[in-house]
C-alpha cells in the first residue's frame, strides 16, 4: 500500500522544517527503494543527534558562564 500524496507532501514539509537539504527531501520522497528511505532517515537522524548535541553543548557553555559571572558577584559582595 502506498502512502497518499497528502501524507507524503506532509512528511516532505516536516523534513525540511527539520532541516533536511532540500534535494534529499526530493530524493526521500520520489525513493521506490524502502532501503534508500532508510539510509536517507538515518543519515538524516545522524544529523539531528549531532546538532542536538552541539546545542547542549552550548548550554553548558552558557551556564559555566552565567555562573561564573554570579560566583564573581559573590566574591565581590563579600569584599565590599
Amino acid at each position: 500500500m502506498r502512502a497518499a500524496p497528502e501524507a507524503v507532501e506532509s512528511v516532505g514539509g516536516m523534513l525540511l522544517e527539520q532541516g533536511m537539504p532540500v534535494e534529499e527531501v526530493r530524493s526521500v520522497l520520489d525513493a521506490g527503494d524502502p532501503a534508500v528511505v532508510r539510509r536517507h532517515l538515518e543519515l538524516h537522524r545522524e544529523r539531528l543527534a549531532e546538532r542536538l548535541e552541539e546545542r547542549l553543548r552550548t548550554v553548558d557553555r552558557m551556564e559555566d558562564l552565567l555562573l561564573e559571572r554570579t560566583d564573581r558577584r559573590r566574591v565581590h559582595a563579600r569584599a565590599g
